[in-house]
């Protein structure tokens, strides 16, 4: 992907316009991204491990006796600073968002203010956004992530016969 290229996606009635970052800021995210979400999705590995396709993380069944601890111990080493510096990055530092908001048609920039005026009382939204940032600006990161782990190296993908095969 090209960084002048964008990729729409649809939270909330709005239309958000994302264009990739440059290489040297992807490189210098990639860190704060890393610190960030390693110790979490590390945490989370253990009550979701049994993908039957880890490439798409299909017919996932998870463990919720493990869920549970998982998500104390996960959320436990995060931080909020941290977190919100991540999605100031991620959403409005690089100005790398524009958004069409509901009713509006014309598209504007998303800053800071516009941001905290749309995920005001919905968070999930301002996640669900940074989480397609990060789908496009480092595409891969999750599924090198979970094959590093050792986890998902024994987890058999599905073929088209119906028959696993293992990686």
């Amino acid at each position: 992907m090209k960084q002048f290229d964008t990729v729409t996606k649809n939270f909330g009635g709005n239309a958000f316009f994302i264009r990739p970052f440059g290489a040297f800021d992807a490189a210098r995210i990639t860190g704060d991204l890393s610190s960030t979400l390693v110790p979490l999705v590390s945490g989370l590995i253990p009550a979701v491990s049994n993908a039957k396709d880890v490439d798409t993380l299909s017919e996932v069944a998870i463990d919720y006796e493990k869920l549970g601890p998982s998500l104390a111990e996960s959320f436990s080493m995060l931080e909020g600073e941290k977190i919100e510096k991540l999605l100031r990055t991620l959403l409005v530092d690089k100005n790398n968002i524009s958004v069409r908001l509901e009713g509006d048609r014309d598209a504007q920039q998303l800053t800071f203010d516009i941001a905290n005026d749309i995920f005001a009382g919905d968070l999930q939204d301002m996640f669900m956004l940074a989480v397609e940032v990060i789908k496009v600006n480092f595409n891969g990161f999750f599924k090198k992530l979970a094959g590093r782990s050792g986890a998902a190296k024994s987890i058999p993908k599905a073929t088209t016969n119906g028959l696993a095969s293992s990686t």
